[in-house]
């Protein structure tokens, strides 16, 4: 993928074989579902899996993750609606890159990018950001949002927190994530506090929640760590 010391080129390498194996079908197959967006927002099939609802939450969360990186460069992994999108933008960063798998979406991206008054602070890369490793400079701020097979969440969290961040996100950087419901899993916060010098937890109430809400609560901890 790029060059890197040895103990994260091992990782890479035995990352690599198990995307190869498991990764490339399912993005495959997530890739020919249809997008379709309407009033209450992203739906994938019969199942919503982004709400304009949540524009308060990414609010929030673009505002915590970007307090002291204003003006400087974000990395976005997952477009989806593109809420955070506008909402980070909104707050003067200098670059924005988001790197979009799904081909609807990242048209989609696309014509956001077009409307913007300076578009040519956004980079749209179509891809999985596995396989754009190599194009991606570092980033003072990363926000992560992707799918992942069934039962490789965490794998995919630890492989990106401990490779990913570790090659792209600068030092004193700081890194979020989609993190539904209250609190943090325990797994998760300890490979944070290994890799990162800070680790911030902010819990968000939804309120009102949107329309065709379809998760089980409408709590959410915004995590923020500092590299």
């Amino acid at each position: 993928m790029t060059a890197a010391p040895a103990r994260l080129q091992r990782a890479i390498h035995g990352y690599e074989r198990v995307y190869a194996r498991v990764h490339r079908p399912f993005l495959a197959e997530l890739c020919r579902k249809e997008c379709i967006v309407d009033e209450n927002g992203l739906r994938m099939g019969d199942r919503y899996v982004m709400y304009f609802g949540e524009r308060g939450l990414m609010h929030r969360h673009a505002a915590l993750l970007l307090a002291r990186s204003r003006a400087r460069d974000l990395l976005e992994i997952g477009y989806g609606l593109g809420v955070f999108a506008q909402e980070a933008i909104g707050l003067g960063v200098k670059s924005h890159t988001i790197v979009e798998v799904h081909p609807d979406l990242a048209e989609q991206a696309m014509r956001w990018k077009a409307k913007l008054p300076n578009p040519e602070q956004v980079s749209i890369i179509h891809s999985s950001w596995q396989e754009c490793l190599t194009r991606l400079g570092s980033s003072d701020s990363i926000m992560y949002d992707a799918g992942s097979p069934p039962r490789y969440g965490d794998y995919d969290f630890k492989f990106f927190v401990e490779v990913f961040c570790a090659l792209k996100l600068r030092p004193g950087g700081r890194f979020s994530f989609w993190n539904h419901g209250k609190g943090l899993k325990s797994r998760r916060e300890s490979l944070l506090r290994a890799h990162f010098q800070s680790v911030d937890c902010h819990d968000f109430r939804m309120e009102p929640v949107p329309a065709a809400w379809g998760r089980e609560t409408p709590d959410f901890t915004i995590v923020v760590a500092r590299k």
